[in-house]
């Protein structure tokens, strides 16, 4: 059995599971274009609930997904982020991901969500590389992983867009 992601609170969120009741909220994320305009595999409403519901499967069975970061103070969501399972060309890798509603970028909420969870991950199942899909137009994205100490480990087309892979290489 795996360790279970715990909720977490930052000094500015609180970084929990998600539960059915976000769905909306997770969804309007991915209906905002501006705020998807470097996904090259934007999705559609049906295709966010789709994932949503395989991120509840993933927190029911492994106790691992990712994260609503809320404001505590307002209860106003601030976006979704954190780490889950994944399978990158055979290998078991645990995907961070971090998505802002646009009225909260800028702030550094992005930074602070990706630590938490880096942090966890590395603590609790250091065998388990941490990973990063983006491309390499993404600039905020770039800066986020940086700071974090991720770089690129390799460049890859997949459906029609260029992506990188970032890696974090844990000292110790």
């Amino acid at each position: 059995m795996s360790p279970v992601l715990p909720e977490v609170r930052t000094e500015r969120l609180l970084l929990r599971r998600l539960w059915p009741a976000d769905r909306e909220q997770v969804v309007a994320l991915y209906r905002d274009a501006e705020a998807n305009r470097w996904d090259p595999m934007a999705l559609t409403p049906e295709q966010a609930r789709e994932r949503f519901t395989g991120w509840l499967a993933d927190w029911d069975e492994y106790g691992l997904s990712y994260w609503i970061a809320v404001d505590p103070a307002s209860g106003d969501v601030v976006g979704l982020g954190g780490i889950r399972r994944h399978v990158e060309d055979g290998e078991p890798v645990l995907n961070l991901a971090y998505r802002l509603h646009r009225r909260h970028w800028g702030k550094g909420y992005a930074t602070e969500i990706a630590r938490q969870a880096v942090e966890w991950a590395e603590r609790e199942m250091p065998g388990r590389p941490v990973s990063i899909v983006t491309t390499p137009e993404y600039a905020p994205s770039l800066r986020v992983a940086e700071k974090l100490g991720f770089t690129v480990w390799r460049e890859r087309t997949q459906h029609g867009f260029t992506e990188v892979l970032l890696r974090r290489h844990a000292h110790g």
